[in-house]
């Protein structure tokens, strides 16, 4: 599978340790398709500070591919966070630092994007204007818990898997909501609910696996690497698992993410000077 994940990149300081992390919902699906397999690329927005200078030598190590990015005159996108018993409670955001000029794609990028099997989109990434223009690959967009009705309706004609975060959901909620989602159009939908485990509408049935439960050292990117492996999987016409399968095995996956810290570790001790 070669995948791209389109829009944010984000430095996720620790205020508490004053250590930083990468991350971002696009980042972290191209460092876990990779993990699992594919062959990732970023596409978004750099800085030109030092937080993006992190980002981008993390990423050179893990083999993710930015060619097709662009470095930008401002800040990286960062956010100040601090862990609650292993539970990541965000404080502050610079909203996506150079994000917010959106992403400017030409065609030589579209055409990159096109030949892979794989796109993440999600609604941090200021970059939905690109999905029609999208022929070809398979797309996985992340709403999060971020989500309201127009935006779903916006993009449901362009969207293969749709994927929402619902830990204050009840199981009734879970259920009308997928419903809706897939009356808008979408026919895969999957909901993530942390310990109560995660929900996927494949067709005309509704599957739930539950959450493999551990004592987490750092939440960040549980959602995020939950989806990679259940996109990877679906879309990937070489494998013949079962649905039921693959959120079971990816329900173990997100368990051993979060034992390590930050979204994927590789942190670096965090300096005032750094923003």
């Amino acid at each position: 599978m070669k995948v791209v994940g389109i829009g944010d990149n984000v430095i996720d300081i620790y205020c508490d340790q004053k250590v930083m992390y990468v991350g971002g919902k696009a980042l972290n699906f191209c460092v876990f398709s990779e993990e699992v397999g594919s062959s990732s690329s970023f596409v978004g927005n750099f800085g030109n500070d030092e937080l993006s200078k992190f980002a981008i030598s993390t990423l050179k190590k893990l083999n993710i591919d930015i060619s097709h990015s662009k470095r930008l005159e401002g800040e990286n996108g960062y956010s100040k966070v601090n862990l609650n018993n292993g539970d990541r409670e965000f404080i502050y955001s610079n909203r996506g630092g150079v994000l917010k000029n959106k992403i400017l794609l030409e065609q030589d990028d579209l055409d990159f994007i096109n030949r892979n099997d794989l796109v993440h989109f999600n609604i941090n990434g200021n970059s939905d204007d690109y999905l029609k223009y999208i022929n070809g690959p398979k797309i996985v967009y992340d709403f999060s818990d971020l989500f309201d009705e127009s935006i779903i309706k916006k993009n449901a004609p362009y969207i293969d898997l749709a994927c929402f975060s619902c830990p204050k959901y009840s199981e009734k909620e879970m259920f009308d909501l997928i419903d809706k989602v897939k009356k808008i159009g979408i026919e895969r939908v999957l909901c993530t609910s942390g310990a109560k485990g995660a929900w996927i509408n494949d067709g005309n049935r509704v599957i739930h696996v539950p959450a493999h439960i551990v004592s987490p050292i750092d939440t960040m990117g549980a959602g995020d690497s939950f989806i990679a492996y259940v996109s990877n999987n679906i879309f990937d016409k070489d494998k013949s698992k079962t649905i039921k399968d693959i959120l079971t095995e990816a329900s173990y996956y997100s368990s051993k993410q979060v034992m390590r810290n930050g979204s994927f570790g590789y942190g670096r001790r965090f300096f005032e000077g750094d923003i």
